[in-house]
């Protein structure tokens, strides 16, 4: 029982410093953890104790601890440089990207991380000190313990489920952050790198069993019903349209059915800014999908917007969209950036704005931009690839013969942007290759 106690105390050391050096004294909710710690230490305990050789169990500690600071020291480089934790989806689809572009980046942040990586070593250097004097080894643990470890773990996994649920049923932060939308910078404060990385790893099987492929296994290809406009603004449902990065099979069809007069008018259009979208046939055809269904109906509910004086005021003019990451005021100067100054000073400027929560800075940043719709995970922009993005303001112009491209200052292939802006609408440029030379 005793290889249980360490254990625990060790993953709880780790929690510790990791929420000091990054929250401070900020107090979390400790329900959880404390049965998310000791369920994770018995698990250890059982995996050491299924070996007898008295080697291969040295070996397997070796194995689960060395894992166990692998894991506990990269979220603390991520999360040093990005401020943000690191998920499987980013370590797994982002990761080469960020190592091939940003390695200089990365290396600083374990430059910068190294205190705070000695720190997180320290009780196994504690341990192998005191396993090299012979005053430590871990014990084998007798039948009966082991028999103890297990229906332990069983309490604790009853424990951990009851704790959500109930957080749950009462409306608790933590629960809903956990269970319903899924926060990991919030759940890290609150629960620590044990809880957000089994959420995490949850939130991935989650995705995989709903047939959404999971995060990691998005599909290139998507087979699906849609609604599009067609002439007239009448709409029809288009069954399992085929949709790849490289060659969209649905155009946008006419959308200027609504189209203004070139001459203003005395007063302006007030009629609803809306389609005649035959929801009750998307509602019909998406009975097996909750989530679709769901948003069908609401969206079917809600009363549009009325044009406004301001409507068409830029009809027949091209639109050229910046995406300006982590942009200050800094960089505007009437003599330095005169068009930039122009643009702020003489415009329309929206000082009155949300920002959604999402968790990848960049891509789904690019997203909501390109998209105007808010991610659903994680590199929402890259899985869109394989999506129907018909409501994209390429697919509108693309419906007034006007030809739409995107360029990008990084590498072709950096982010799978050569998949999804082509079927976003663009035609999509970079500076290089990448790994497509």
């Amino acid at each position: 029982m005793k290889s249980w106690l360490i254990y625990a105390g060790i993953l709880f050391y780790m929690e510790t410093v990791f929420h000091l050096r990054f929250f401070g004294l900020q107090i979390g909710n400790p329900l959880f953890p404390m049965g998310m710690i000791p369920l994770v230490a018995a698990a250890q305990t059982l995996i050491v104790e299924y070996f007898r050789e008295e080697e291969t169990k040295k070996r397997m500690f070796r194995f689960i601890m060395g894992i166990q600071y692998v894991l506990f020291g990269a979220q603390t480089v991520y999360f040093s440089i990005f401020k943000q934790p690191l998920q499987i989806t980013a370590a797994v689809t982002g990761g080469q990207d960020a190592l091939t572009n940003y390695w200089r980046e990365a290396l600083e942040g374990i430059l910068k991380a190294v205190p705070m990586l000695l720190a997180l070593a320290l009780p196994l250097i504690v341990l192998g000190v005191l396993r090299k004097k012979e005053k430590w080894k871990p014990q084998a643990l007798t039948g009966a313990e082991k028999m103890r470890v297990s229906l332990a773990s069983g309490g604790l996994l009853i424990y951990c489920f009851s704790c959500i649920l109930a957080g749950s049923a009462a409306g608790e932060e933590y629960a809903e952050v956990y269970r319903e939308y899924y926060d990991p910078e919030t759940l890290l404060n609150n629960m620590g790198v044990v809880a957000m990385m089994q959420r995490d790893g949850a939130y991935e099987i989650e995705n995989l069993m709903s047939g959404g492929g999971g995060m990691v296994f998005a599909a290139g290809k998507a087979q699906r019903s849609v609604i599009v406009p067609v002439v007239n603004g009448s709409a029809q449902t288009v069954e399992n349209a085929e949709v790849s990065g490289d060659d969209p099979t649905v155009s946008a069809g006419d959308v200027s059915g609504n189209d203004q007069a070139e001459a203003v008018p005395a007063e302006p259009d007030r009629s609803p800014n809306a389609w005649e979208i035959d929801f009750a046939a998307l509602i019909e055809a998406s009975k097996k999908g909750k989530e679709t269904k769901w948003l069908s109906e609401y969206i079917a509910g809600l009363t549009p917007t009325n044009k406004n004086e301001y409507t068409g005021m830029f009809k027949g003019y091209n639109l050229i969209f910046l995406t300006a990451e982590g942009f200050s005021t800094y960089a505007i100067r009437e003599d330095l950036t005169p068009t930039l100054y122009k643009m702020v000073n003489s415009s329309f400027v929206f000082s009155n704005y949300y920002v959604p929560l999402w968790s990848t800075s960049t891509s789904d940043g690019e997203y909501i931009n390109c998209s105007g719709l808010i991610p659903d995970g994680q590199f929402s922009m890259r899985k869109s690839a394989g999506i129907n993005m018909l409501y994209t303001l390429p697919r509108f112009f693309a419906a007034e013969n006007v030809y739409s491209r995107a360029y990008h200052n990084n590498s072709l292939s950096y982010y799978d942007r050569h998949k999804s802006h082509p079927n976003l609408g663009y035609d999509f440029k970079a500076s290089s290759l990448g790994n497509l030379s």
